[in-house]
């Protein structure tokens, strides 16, 4: 193994075949595409990961400083509808143990051609599975409890409002 005390300065790349641990705590990878952030104080009041990206040529433009991907590395084979990828949240449950709360995902609803759509899923932990509640889909429509959302606005289950205002003139069904 190698051990350094201070300061590592590297050109170009810097490959590590198994696990590296970085600081108290840290940056931690534990194998091929996982990492993770740790520490061994609390993070009450710290930021775990903050990232600034700077742009003076075009300030008012939206820049993607995350990009989530998933495919099957290395295959040519084509992947099939719903997959995609997540942001998915995790906390400790009261025994201790690392539990998925909730995720935000992208993911394909017909994938391949000119017709390739795709759709943003709100899933939150239901029993012991997470469980899909809302979903943005390809044409601008929203569904609240429904994976198809119908309309603008597709809500299944009761609504509660103080009053509801119409645009049209036709009828509406509350």
């Amino acid at each position: 193994g190698i051990s350094v005390w201070e300061n590592v300065d590297v050109g170009n790349i810097l490959s590590v075949r198994n696990s590296v641990s970085i600081g108290q705590g840290g940056l931690m990878s534990q194998g091929a595409g996982q990492f993770s952030i740790s520490t061994s104080t609390s993070l009450a009041s710290t930021t775990a990961l903050s990232l600034f990206v700077g742009d003076d040529a075009n300030p008012g433009a939206v820049r993607d400083v995350l990009k989530l991907a998933r495919g099957m590395y290395g295959s040519t084979t084509a992947s099939a509808n719903g997959i995609g990828a997540g942001l998915l949240f995790s906390a400790q449950n009261l025994f201790g143990t690392t539990t998925d709360i909730a995720r935000i995902a992208g993911v394909f609803t017909v994938n391949g051609g000119p017709a390739t759509t795709s759709a943003l899923t709100f899933s939150t932990l239901a029993g012991t599975t997470l469980a899909e509640w809302m979903r943005l889909d390809s044409t601008g429509n929203l569904g609240i409890g429904t994976t198809s959302p119908y309309a603008k606005l597709s809500v299944v289950g009761q609504v509660i409002g103080a009053y509801f205002t119409s645009t049209t003139t036709s009828i509406n069904t509350f």
